[in-house]
This record gives structure tokens, sequence and C-alpha cells, in this order.
């Protein structure tokens, strides 16, 4: 090899040597790790937090942008998204399916690692237990009538239930006296909890309707499944079904529960209310609930 060829083939390998040593060297990205919400706030983790100052929101496509300071201590910044009063309403800040996307802005001002969170909501009918089963006693009703709804919040941010309602109970039972049908079940249409008829149990503390992302409430419907009027025959169950529809600003969810109710029925001494013994299992059809 001559002097020539030699040098070059040096300068070559050390060239790869430090660019090599360069790369090795470069601090790791800051990035955005989790993403969540508590109630109005939405919080994110910050990985490789050291190597950066600031983390850029742009909000709606871009029509909004702001920065927030990454804390000392535990890397999770925080972002307020709206408030209690205005989520689900015509005021909320931000609507259906806003994106933020969120930079990580390392020490020497760049842009490094982006990631977007998708503002959403889900009130969904979870379950229908009987208010024995969590020891809920209704004022002027029996347990065996009244059944306990759970709806969970399966968004990713807070949402709002704008009203509960129940609709077209079935009608199986023959009338005792007289021609004609009934169910054991009322209709309701309940645009906040009343001490009457629908009465919140387990609910996000001072405003029942609002729910946080991942969250449950539970709420009792008071003697829903009861027939007033003329008195009914004495069948020993029955399997009821009603409709129940959770509505919000964002859209409505309608769901078909069946009650098994047993045991016959009983009537309230002095009125004409009338109710089965004992309240059965209840099967929500949620595979593919209807939604308009």
């Amino acid at each position: 090899m001559n002097r020539r060829h030699y040098l070059t083939a040096l300068g070559v390998g050390l060239s790869s040597s430090i660019a090599g040593c360069s790369g090795e060297n470069e601090p790791p990205a800051p990035a955005v790790g989790d993403i969540w919400v508590e109630e109005t706030t939405l919080k994110a983790r910050i990985t490789n937090a050291e190597y950066a100052d600031q983390v850029k929101l742009k909000i709606n496509g871009g029509r909004e942008n702001t920065t927030v300071s990454i804390p000392e201590g535990e890397p999770i910044i925080e972002y307020k998204i709206g408030n209690r009063e205005t989520i689900g309403t015509e005021d909320q800040e931000l609507n259906p399916n806003a994106e933020i996307t969120l930079t990580t802005i390392d020490d020497t001002g760049s842009e490094r690692r982006s990631k977007t969170w998708t503002f959403s909501t889900s009130i969904e009918l979870k379950d229908v237990i009987p208010a024995s089963d969590i020891d809920y006693q209704p004022a002027n009703h029996s347990q065996a009538a009244t059944p306990v709804f759970e709806i969970k919040n399966t968004g990713a941010g807070p949402a709002r239930l704008d009203s509960f309602v129940i609709l077209r109970p079935g009608q199986k039972i023959p009338l005792a006296n007289e021609s004609g049908e009934t169910g054991f079940a009322h209709t309701l249409i309940a645009k906040k909890p009343t001490r009457g008829r629908l009465n919140p149990i387990d609910v996000f503390e001072g405003d029942p309707y609002f729910i946080p992302a991942g969250e449950s409430a539970q709420f009792a419907v008071d003697g829903l499944l009861t027939h007033t009027g003329p008195e009914p025959e004495n069948v020993n169950s029955v399997s009821q079904i009603y409709t129940v529809e959770l509505r919000s600003l964002f859209g409505t969810s309608a769901y078909q529960v069946t009650t098994e109710l047993s045991g016959g029925i009983r009537s309230s001494e002095g009125e004409e209310e009338y109710r089965f013994e004992n309240f059965g299992n209840s099967k929500i059809d949620s595979a593919s609930p209807l939604k308009y």
C-alpha cells in the first residue's frame, strides 16, 4: 500500500471512530410517556425529563398553543382542560374528539418527541343490581322493587350525564278483573337526581351527573319495578323488559334491560301498588347498544 492510500484509509477509520463517539455521547431525547386525566386536569409523565425544559401543547389542531414547564422532582406536567361546571354543557371548552399534541422541548429550545391525546366521552350502563346488594333502603318502597344502576365513563375525558331515562316497559301480565295487560316497570325521565324517585348512591361529590374518566356512578330508582293500578293476575314470575337511555350533550346510548322477577306478586297495604317478592338477575344488551 502506498502512503497516500494508507493515509486515506487511516482518515476514514478516524472519522468513523469520532462519529461513533459523538453518537454515544448524545443525550437521550425527552419524550411524553403516559397521558391521563384526573377530574378536569390533563396529566402527562415526561421521560428523560432532565434533558427537557418545557412541553408545548398544540390544542384543537393548532388553533391554540401553550407551553408548560416541567416541575422539579416528579416529572408530571398538568394542563386544565375545563371545569366541572361546564364539562358536558354547551360551554365546554374542548370539542368532542379534540386533539392535544404534546411535544417536549429540550434545554437548547429544540422540539424533540410528540404524542397526541384525544378527548372522548363514552357513558355506558355497566350493571343493574337489587338495592339489597348494597344495603340501600328506599324510603317508601321495597328493596325487591328497587334496582340500582351503575353508569361508567369509559372515555378518555370527563363527562356529564344530561338525563337518565327509562322507556318502553314490556307488558306481559294479564289483569285479574278486567281486560288488558300490565308490566312491572315505570317510565322515568330525570334531568337531575331527585330524592323522590332517582337517588344518587355512589357519585362524585357535589355533582351527581359529573363522571370523571374511568369512574362510575350509582343511582337507585325507588319502586321502579312495581305496578300501580288494577289488580294483576298473581303469576309466579316474569322477565320484565325495559329500555334505559343515557343522554348527554354529545349523544344517547340506549340499552335493553331484562330483569327476572319471581316469588309471586305482593301488594302494598292500603295502596293499589303491586310488586314481586324477589328481584333476580338483570341482563343488559350491551353487545351493541343503540346510539343515535
